[in-house]
């Protein structure tokens, strides 16, 4: 009967071991989602990358929590989010690294914002790069004091892209095509909201590229939100 107990008493203390382990009660960090590399530290308002946050062929809903690139390597700085025929929505990148966001094939960024992004580093940097052409829509995104030398999207490749709904202040132009190519893509701009634009809203060195817009706010010159000898159309 005794040893019964003791049995009874020893298996009660490793359940209880193995249960606070799991619920990591006492660990300052926990693992979100080993996927997706991210470490929770303040009771899910602020997701700490590990690594790069890659989503694939998913969507990856942050709950309007911020995520933080702090602790990524900005000597070699890739990208701190990549975004592959998926969805990112509803996040605040904060602080976001050099690297930027990088976006391939059909995706959809939503409700993603940032704001300051250039203050730590010595170098322009771009927050949103099209690394591989598809169909993306960017919309409802607040970008603020950015201070921006550089661009904020940046497209690399063959695409239709649409932003909408993107409020920005004091930066020099919104989106670039990469420099010195011909190759076609397509922009569509709906509801944009800038201030303190010191360039351009879109700039391309490519003729074929066409460009659509509507809902325009901005304190720049109407002649000077397009730079380049490419097609621009209402719709």
């Amino acid at each position: 009967m005794k040893k019964l107990i003791f049995t009874i008493f020893i298996a009660s203390i490793i359940i209880f071991i193995l249960i606070s382990f799991n619920c990591n009660p006492f660990n300052y960090e926990k693992k979100l989602d080993s996927n997706l590399n991210i470490l929770d530290e303040s009771n899910s308002t602020r997701l700490v990358l590990s690594s790069m946050l890659v989503i694939e062929g998913s969507t990856f809903d942050a709950n309007g929590d911020s995520i933080d690139g702090s602790r990524l390597d900005t000597d070699e700085p890739g990208p701190m989010i990549k975004v592959i025929n998926g969805t990112l929505k509803n996040a605040i990148l904060d602080p976001l690294t050099a690297g930027g966001m990088s976006v391939y094939g059909n995706s959809s960024i939503q409700n993603v914002s940032f704001a300051n992004p250039f203050t730590a580093y010595m170098h322009p940097i771009t927050f949103f790069r099209v690394a591989a052409g598809g169909t993306i829509t960017v919309s409802d995104t607040n970008i603020t004091g950015t201070l921006s030398i550089d661009n904020i999207y940046n497209v690399n490749d063959v695409c239709t892209i649409t932003f909408k709904n993107i409020t920005a202040n004091n930066i020099t132009k919104l989106v670039r095509q990469n420099g010195g190519k011909t190759w076609k893509m397509t922009a569509y701009f709906d509801g944009l909201n800038l201030t303190g634009v010191k360039e351009s809203i879109f700039r391309s060195d490519s003729t074929t590229t066409t460009v659509y817009w509507r809902n325009i706010t901005c304190d720049l010159a109407q002649s000077s939100w397009w730079y380049g000898n490419f097609i621009v159309n209402t719709y």
